[in-house]
């Protein structure tokens, strides 16, 4: 079974999903640990070609183009050194630099035979090819196969000849082979990472926010710095998406994401904890964190969304803090949300509070005096009742007794 496919309106906005490290944060097995030792031998493969390179440079000192391409490779390498956090894209760019270099070198006056070319070529193309996902390995592998192509041209028809005959076996089918596997080793890792992602926005979920968080959290205390944790909560997300519709809600969640992104820039992580709930984390101290969320989303933080005539404004409840030193991400982030819970159930009291004032201090409607006139008395009918001819005739009357006299 292949890894999900993640259906989204939206685009892959976020560092950590525009093609990060695979595995970072994935469980540690077999094909992961051999995956990720492979990422973290790029610079050693570019500066391995480098050294090559100045090696047959040293050797050949008629030929000081040499040193050049040394120095090109030995770049590349330094470049993958000091970008840690390694994109898909990045990674493909340096992969077409050392192609790009090797084909120059194979042009150049005076330069060694085709072997050294194919070396190049060959450890790049290989390499590149399985560590990079299918999109930016098929464009690597095509820009190996013609630049061999080229390569051969530049030779002659004789090469050109034998290239036909034996490019299918020596180059196409094992970068088949290696995206394949590369392609293999992936696959638990990218079907973790897509249950840790937020499918309808691409943002980490929770789970996603607590694996990748604790990464973070574990590097920055390494690096003897902190890490805050900021929850937003645009509870008036729900209230838009019932006076504007469906359209306005999604354009709104999709500036919530924009604004998100940019807060968390190249080393947070940005998360959609909750139907209306986000969450970023930053590698940086709690007042500079307030700082960067001020310069983002204003003072109040605010997200806005002009449509036409009229703007629509939504303003989220925010609480931020940094995990202490003996702290964990998952409490901190608890703490935070029963905070605003706190606050939005305060702030529903208070709602309820200003309407029933509102309702007790209404003004009257007034009265009508024509319509509601009181009708004119009458009597009742009472019955005269005639003499009860039992009481009459059968008990006699009383004479009471008189009184004695003193």
């Amino acid at each position: 079974m292949g890894p999900v496919k993640v259906n989204s309106q939206f685009e892959a906005t976020t560092v950590q999903h525009s093609g990060h490290e695979v595995g970072s944060a994935a469980s540690s097995g077999p094909r992961l640990r051999l995956l990720r030792w492979l990422w973290q031998m790029e610079p050693a493969v570019a500066g391995s070609i480098g050294i090559a390179m100045g090696w047959l440079a040293t050797s050949s000192p008629d030929v000081p183009v040499l040193w050049v391409f040394s120095i090109v490779a030995l770049a590349v390498g330094c470049w993958a050194w000091m970008r840690a956090a390694q994109q898909q894209i990045e990674v493909g760019v340096r992969a077409l630099i050392l192609l790009a270099a090797a084909s120059v070198l194979q042009t150049s006056a005076g330069a060694p035979g085709s072997d050294v070319f194919f070396y190049w070529v060959g450890i790049t193309a290989l390499y590149y090819a399985f560590i990079l996902k299918a999109s930016a390995g098929s464009v690597v592998a095509v820009a190996a196969v013609v630049e061999v192509t080229l390569s051969s041209l530049w030779d002659g028809p004789d090469a050109l000849g034998n290239l036909s005959a034996g490019g299918a076996v020596l180059m196409i089918l094992p970068l088949l082979l290696v995206m394949k596997l590369g392609a293999l080793a992936r696959r638990p890792a990218e079907q973790l990472e897509t249950a840790r992602t937020d499918s309808s926005t691409l943002l980490y979920n929770r789970s996603g926010l607590m694996a990748h968080g604790q990464i973070l959290l574990a590097s920055c205390r390494g690096e003897g710095r902190e890490l805050t944790l900021a929850v937003f909560d645009c509870n008036d997300l729900l209230e838009a998406r019932q006076i504007y519709g469906n359209r306005t809600s999604r354009k709104l969640i999709a500036c919530i994401i924009a604004k998100m992104t940019l807060l968390a820039g190249e080393r947070g992580l940005a998360a959609r904890t909750g139907p209306t709930q986000f969450a970023v984390a930053l590698p940086m101290g709690r007042g500079k964190a307030l700082q960067a969320i001020e310069r983002v989303l204003g003072n109040p933080g605010r997200i806005e969304l002009e449509g036409g005539n009229s703007e629509i404004v939504l303003v989220p409840n925010l609480m931020a803090e940094s995990v202490s030193q003996t702290g964990s991400l998952e409490r901190l982030f608890a703490a935070l949300c029963r905070g605003l819970a706190r606050v939005r159930d305060d702030e529903q009291q208070r709602n309820r509070y200003l309407q029933r004032e509102r309702e007790r201090h209404s003004r009257p409607m007034p009265v009508q005096a024509a319509a509601f006139e009181v009708p004119p008395f009458k009597a009742a009918h009472v019955p005269r009742l005639g003499p009860d001819p039992v009481v009459s005739h059968q008990i006699p009357t009383t004479i009471p007794m008189p009184l004695p006299t003193r």
